[in-house]
């Protein structure tokens, strides 16, 4: 009697990275890859993760991920108002950068709990990660694909969520890039250009809000944190290949960042 085993075959198409379109390697500040203890930022090793939690929270750290071949950052659900928020900092590499013109955090996350409205996925913030006060500048995105900021005078809100959605499904990992510049935000998923809602202070046309304002509190902000910076608390995730850049990518480079993974 022999044996059978199922097959499927594929076709795949390959390129040589020089002749793609887009340029994903110049303007990194940060990449943390999450595959060591302590966690370093491996374009200035004297920057690294702590981890950290509020008094009923669970500590954060890293564990292993057979779809991303190796270890990958995770943190727990948690909100600040029962204390069990949890959160990996580390230093802002942006702060004291003059002259910003833009930014892009790129980084492949899965999304633990489909139904979080609010938890944090990252943000920047001046002092407290985990303060709901008021009167706390603040910049986050959360796992319900909502970008907030606020620098106590001027407000805009991406997306704003009223119910939990599938933009990104619960336990799918996703390349999540967020670019902002003076020219506005732009979202993308996997490469892909996402659309977006906006609303400010200063009405709802992303061109008549001041983006040099989010550069300035970006380059004032002390850290930059997972699963810390808004008000609520933090959302259940992994992460890994965390990026950060002291520039805006276009689409080309997104498109080629996702293309190389």
């Amino acid at each position: 009697k022999e044996n059978y085993a199922f097959v499927k075959s594929y076709n795949v198409r390959a390129a040589k990275a020089e002749v793609l379109p887009g340029n994903y390697l110049s303007g990194i500040v940060a990449y943390y890859d999450f595959d060591d203890k302590p966690t370093l930022n491996r374009y200035d090793e004297e920057q690294r993760i702590s981890t950290n939690k509020m008094t009923s929270g669970t500590l954060p750290g890293l564990k292993e991920d057979g779809a991303r071949i190796g270890s990958v950052g995770h943190i727990y659900e948690g909100t600040i108002a029962d204390k069990t928020a949890n959160y990996m900092r580390m230093p802002n590499p942006l702060e004291g950068q003059e002259h910003l013109e833009g930014i892009t955090i790129s980084a492949w996350m899965k999304r633990g709990n489909g139904k979080d409205l609010k938890g944090t996925a990252w943000g920047f913030t001046g002092s407290n990660p985990v303060s709901s006060a008021a009167n706390q500048e603040r910049l986050f995105y959360t796992l319900n694909n909502y970008l907030g900021f606020t620098n106590l005078v001027d407000t805009f809100a991406v997306n704003y969520p009223k119910t939990a959605n599938t933009i990104l499904p619960a336990g799918e990992w996703k390349l999540v890039t967020i670019v902002i510049s003076h020219d506005g935000i732009t979202h993308y998923i996997n490469g892909a250009k996402r659309n977006a809602t906006f609303t400010s202070t200063a009405g709802t046309s992303m061109d008549k809000f001041d983006m040099q304002k989010v550069m300035d509190f970006i380059s004032s902000s002390r850290y930059f944190c997972l699963g810390a910076g808004s008000p609520v608390g933090s959302a259940e995730a992994d992460y890994d290949d965390l990026l950060i850049y002291n520039r805006a990518l276009t689409a080309e480079d997104v498109k080629l960042l996702y293309a190389m993974e």
